[in-house]
């Protein structure tokens, strides 16, 4: 079907655009406003998780029992948004939960006013290795814990493709069938 013969003249991404007319002081974030760059971001990497595991049932259902990330499905993608000053690069710490096998997987992220959250690493790693034992005990042994913490890569022109890749560039690194540099 001809989308142009129905009228559509252009395609949209499904995220929140920016809400800001000016670009600040020039950085592609700049007219994005702390919210509108959140709910973005959170529904970014809701669609991550959902085309991840489609592409992992399409094209890699012999490495599915393997894949780390996928082994963890469902899970909640838990973390720290920052967008700080304009001048600077919006930031993102983030970790999985794994869930009870009958829940829906999801994306929670909240605003943190600065990096003070850095010390709670060790904690939250103990805790994400506990719901790994509790919850996926049977396949526990395949599971790495996955914490992220950078810059907010959101500002090119696929960015659930490149948060799906990076996925399955770490589930291939971890079962050794890529270089570690790559």
């Amino acid at each position: 079907m001809n989308m142009k013969s129905q009228g559509v003249l252009e395609i949209v991404p499904p995220w929140p655009f920016a809400d800001l007319d000016d670009y600040g002081n020039g950085w592609v974030w700049g007219n994005y406003s702390s919210q509108r760059l959140l709910e973005k971001t959170i529904a970014v990497y809701s669609l991550a998780i959902s085309d991840y595991k489609k592409v992992v049932d399409v094209f890699f259902p012999e490495f599915k029992n393997m894949f780390s990330h996928y082994q963890m499905l469902p899970f909640e993608i838990k973390g720290l948004f920052m967008q700080q000053k304009s001048d600077r690069h919006p930031s993102l710490y983030n970790y999985f939960h794994v869930l009870p096998y009958d829940s829906e997987s999801s994306v929670n992220f909240v605003p943190a006013e600065d990096r003070n959250y850095m010390h709670e690493r060790k904690e939250e790693f103990v805790e994400i290795q506990d719901r790994i034992l509790k919850y996926r005990s049977d396949v526990s042994d395949t599971i790495h814990p996955v914490i992220h913490d950078g810059a907010l890569d959101l500002f090119c022109f696929n960015p659930v493709t490149k948060i799906v890749l990076d996925w399955l560039k770490d589930d291939f690194k971890n079962l050794e069938l890529l270089e570690s540099n790559f």
